[in-house]
């Protein structure tokens, strides 16, 4: 049988493994391994449908939902949620679609109304 989690919605590596946001159940956030692609470790949350992840400079995650229109802040250690920053929903896709960590700051993406991405 065919397992259908771990269909990638949003990605990023790190040293501990590959960071996944499942596209199946997108009330999870998995970590890989490199080697295998065995779970390392899962962090439950509220709905994110996001494809956007990003590990901040202290090892934080950090995603942008476009199903709540937030940026969420988890500890990757204990999974906890930390924050959440809620943005503007810029079309009728939702808001926020993908996060990166730049120059130190956080930068996210959305699409604009009545443009294409």
């Amino acid at each position: 049988m065919e397992d259908t989690r771990q269909q990638p919605n949003g990605l990023q590596a790190t040293t501990d493994g590959l960071w996944v946001i499942d596209q199946i159940d997108p009330n999870v956030i998995y970590l890989l391994s490199y080697n295998d692609g065995h779970e390392l470790a899962r962090i439950p949350t509220r709905a994110l449908h996001s494809s956007g992840i990003t590990i901040d400079p202290s090892g934080n995650i950090w995603v942008a939902s476009t199903f709540t229109y937030e940026l969420i802040c988890f500890d990757r250690q204990t999974g906890k949620e930390l924050v959440a920053y809620p943005t503007p929903p810029y079309d009728k896709s939702g808001g926020a679609h993908g996060t990166e960590w730049r120059d130190g700051k956080l930068w996210f993406s959305v699409p604009s109304a009545g443009g294409s991405s």
